[in-house]
């Protein structure tokens, strides 16, 4: 955010984003503060407009986010209605289309700019609008923390992750205190610990609660032990259904999701997609598929012209890590 931040301070007159599509389908947090805080999310939004002079903030939702929509509305309805907010740059509403990649930051930049709602390739992350005015994208929950800044101050604000807890049979969102760990968060809850567990969503990994349990909700400090937290999202397998089979169903998805502007996704992902079926249906895996998918794995993975490709990757070598069994035939 910040590197984001001070490339825009640096022009100024551009546009400032709440990207609200939330296109990661295990992903609640940013509905939910669009639903019950949308004062604290133009908060944040506006400050931003202040600090970088913009000259419109935009809410970027995908379609069929009626509630979101009907909340974000009458926020912005009741700003401009109100002479505290009268110095408020104006609140525009937008609408992607409703799929996994019309969320990535430069995606939605094309959107807003009228044009197609896929990546593009940028050289510097912190320049994602490459040319023309600049675009400041950030989630939902960045714009409510800076709200949350701006109102209180740095000494009375707390750090602390969202996390959306995807059970077997429902979701659930808690903030998590900063030094919270994984087994506290599911005691406060009332929750029975898992086995394992999907961090981060679609794009992210399958983990042992055995490694993660003592560790910290806190994407800073996973990610010293080699762990994304992604979207902020703690998963278990739909209740009908095992960890391996719903995996190949979020590959196979996410292969269609695909943008087509490249071969990692025009032909990896569906081959992968494929593979992966193959090898988790298998009654014994060889060690020829087990090559064959690691293969596979490694002409795809850092070559594809978004990231997308590279999600599907780290998904699927995290589910081969700790539930393909060790002992194939030859």
């Amino acid at each position: 955010m910040a590197r984001k931040l001070k490339s825009m301070l640096a022009l100024g007159a551009g546009t400032v984003v709440i990207n609200g599509a939330e296109t990661e389908l295990l992903s609640s947090k940013d509905a939910m503060l669009m639903q019950l805080h949308p004062h604290l999310v133009l908060d944040g939004a506006q400050a931003l407009a202040r600090l970088t002079r913009a000259h419109e903030v935009v809410v970027w939702l995908c379609e069929g986010a009626a509630a979101s929509l009907a909340s974000m509305q009458v926020a912005a309805y009741e700003r401009a209605r109100d002479v505290r907010c009268e110095d408020e740059v104006p609140v525009r509403i937008l609408f992607g289309p409703a799929n996994y990649l019309a969320g990535e930051a430069t995606a939605v930049i094309s959107g807003i700019r009228g044009m197609a709602a896929i990546p593009t390739f940028v050289d510097a992350p912190s320049l994602p609008w490459v040319d023309g005015d600049p675009v400041l994208v950030h989630n939902v929950e960045t714009h409510a923390r800076v709200g949350l800044l701006a109102g209180r101050g740095p000494d009375v604000y707390q750090a602390s992750s969202l996390v959306t807890l995807v059970l077997p049979r429902h979701r659930l969102v808690v903030e998590a205190r900063r030094g919270t760990t994984f087994a506290a968060m599911f005691a406060q809850e009332r929750l029975a610990p898992p086995a394992t567990v999907l961090l981060g969503g679609y794009s992210g990994t399958w983990q042992s609660w055995e490694r993660i349990a003592n560790l910290p909700v806190d994407p800073v400090s996973l990610r010293r032990h080699g762990i994304a937290f992604g979207a902020g999202i703690v998963a278990q397998a739909p209740a009908d259904r095992d960890e391996l089979d719903w995996t190949a169903e979020i590959v196979a998805w996410m292969s269609a999701e695909n943008a087509g502007q490249c071969g990692p996704c025009i032909f990896g992902l569906p081959e992968l997609s494929r593979q992966f079926a193959d090898f988790h249906t298998a009654r014994k895996r060889s060690t020829r598929q087990r090559r064959k998918l690691d293969d596979l794995l490694q002409v795809i993975d850092g070559r594809g012209a978004c990231r997308h490709p590279d999600g599907v990757v780290r998904l699927v070598r995290s589910a081969i890590e700790v539930f393909a069994p060790a002992e194939v035939t030859p």
